[in-house]
């Protein structure tokens, strides 16, 4: 037979710790997403002046559409990595606070 360990097998408090970890952890990835969607939403309309109207029927009429479109996308895609990151935090504080 094995000998048995003087620690408990489920540290509660050890798992505790690395659930608040994992949690900052993620909610860290989730922002530097958000900021790097934020630079390349930038990115999108480098070319363009700002306030610059679409140019109906001019030969840079696509490509303007385009990059609007891709800056929305970009722009969309940042605000929902912001809340992921909100939901990981809030989650992160939640589990800090469990005494459960």
């Amino acid at each position: 037979m094995h000998p048995e360990t003087t620690q408990p097998r489920n540290d509660y408090q050890a798992r505790k710790q690395e659930r608040i970890e994992r949690y900052e952890a993620r909610a860290e990835r989730a922002r530097a997403m958000a900021a790097g969607l934020s630079g390349q939403a930038r990115q999108a309309l480098a070319g363009i002046e700002p306030g610059q109207p679409i140019l109906v029927g001019h030969h840079s009429e696509k490509r303007h559409r385009r990059a609007l479109d891709r800056h929305d996308r970009k722009m969309t895609a940042m605000f929902a990595a912001q809340d992921k990151a909100e939901y990981w935090e809030k989650r992160a504080a939640a589990a800090a606070v469990n005494t459960a």
